[in-house]
């Protein structure tokens, strides 16, 4: 006859138990303009009475200030757009596209008002 020993049940160890830190919540910071536009918005914006960036659309005058930067991408040999978030004073948001040639800003062009296209 066989006589099978009962094993008792391995003793539980109580593991502390790590709280996890709460972490900081930083804020996610707006990309600077590449150096070409960069400058270009720095000389309109010096040069400006109220220190806004102004962009004449249909013989209107709009002053616009700069609020968000995208990421610049390249449209070609030597060509880039970065696309920059402005803000109205009557409240619209403006995205410019500023194309670059080298170092030199091209071309300035809106291609959304309020979220929605010009197309």
């Amino acid at each position: 006859m066989k006589y099978s020993r009962a094993r008792a049940p391995a003793p539980t160890q109580s593991r502390p138990t790590a709280t996890p830190t709460p972490t900081q919540a930083k804020p996610t910071p707006t990309p600077v303009p590449p150096p070409d536009v960069k400058a270009y918005l720095d000389r309109q914006v010096a040069n400006s009475k109220d220190k806004k960036f102004h962009f004449t659309v249909n013989g209107k005058d709009l002053a616009l200030t700069p609020f968000h930067v995208w990421a610049q991408k390249s449209t070609g040999a030597n060509i880039t757009s970065t696309c920059i978030d402005m803000r109205s004073d009557d409240g619209k948001i403006y995205d410019i596209d500023f194309v670059t040639t080298g170092p030199q800003v091209t071309s300035i062009k809106i291609h959304r008002i309020n979220g929605e296209s010009l197309r």
